[in-house]
């Protein structure tokens, strides 16, 4: 039986897996730096579906994260998250332009359909919307994170065309590359009994 004690510690243990790898692999994945990339961002904006969203949100998960850095328990740091269920990309247009303006961000975090990278008669609209959003992200300012989401619960080989699909659009588009789904796995393959999959199997 897992106490709350476990819990928090393996809690713990994948935000520090997830969080390293955040740092980290980008660098190994992009055959170029970034033409924009901020040291210390102060105003951040998710972008994504329920990958992003589901489980309090992962900017409400960042937001805790800052805080518990700072004596007294808080952070200035600006997060806000645009999520849509089931989103494609291309799906946040309308909206993504009208948020995008709204604020001076620094990073732009960008989650598309856990599928459409990797599916025939999606990938290459998922290509171009996201060359796209990253164009737009650039010109607003801010440093565009392509965020690479993760395999479902029954199939894990979901997650080798997925950090491939994502990393040549970072090579082509010169965004940085949020290895999320390289996390996943490498959190499974460290610790069995760590659960990050919920019952839905995704």
């Amino acid at each position: 039986m897992k106490t709350k004690a476990t819990t928090a510690l393996s809690h713990a243990k994948i935000w520090s897996i997830l969080f390293t790898l955040w740092l980290f692999i980008p660098t190994i994945l992009s055959a170029h730096p970034p033409t924009a990339h901020n040291e210390n961002p102060q105003n951040i904006l998710f972008v994504g579906n329920s990958f992003t969203y589901y489980n309090d949100s992962i900017h409400n998960h960042v937001r805790r994260m800052l805080a518990s850095t700072q004596e007294n328990g808080e952070t200035t740091v600006l997060l806000r998250s645009m999520t849509i269920s089931g989103a494609l990309l291309s799906e946040h247009e309308g909206g993504f332009q009208n948020l995008l303006q709204s604020n001076k961000w620094d990073v732009v975090i960008l989650q598309g359909h856990s599928m459409e990278a990797i599916t025939d008669g999606q990938s290459e609209n998922f290509r171009n919307t996201a060359n796209r959003y990253v164009e737009a992200v650039r010109n607003a300012g801010a440093t565009p994170v392509l965020f690479m989401t993760w395999a479902y619960q029954d199939a894990p080989e979901m997650t080798a065309p997925l950090a491939q699909a994502y990393s040549a659009i970072a090579l082509e588009s010169g965004a940085i590359v949020a290895p999320v789904g390289l996390a996943f796995e490498k959190v499974q393959a460290c610790d069995k009994t760590i659960t990050l999959i919920s019952q839905d199997g995704k």
